[in-house]
């Protein structure tokens, strides 16, 4: 036998060790649980575009405001 047929595993302690774990999910589980309803994605998209309509306009009043800050302390 050389040293590599010897660090082979041999066949039957491949088939007994666990390569990954399938039985941890609980069996009530269902993955149409994990769906959110229109109710949440309204929301959620409700409140994206308030944010995005809060940050539009405090960029522009950086812009409005930094040249004037600008040319004040020059």
């Amino acid at each position: 036998m050389n040293q590599i047929s010897s660090r082979k595993p041999k066949v039957n302690n491949a088939a007994s060790r666990i390569a990954n774990d399938n039985r941890s999910i609980p069996s009530g589980c269902s993955i149409l649980d994990l769906i959110a309803n229109e109710d949440d994605f309204a929301d959620l998209s409700r409140r994206a575009e308030r944010r995005g309509i809060a940050i539009v306009i405090a960029m522009a009043i950086c812009l409005i405001l930094a040249p004037v800050v600008y040319f004040v302390l020059v």
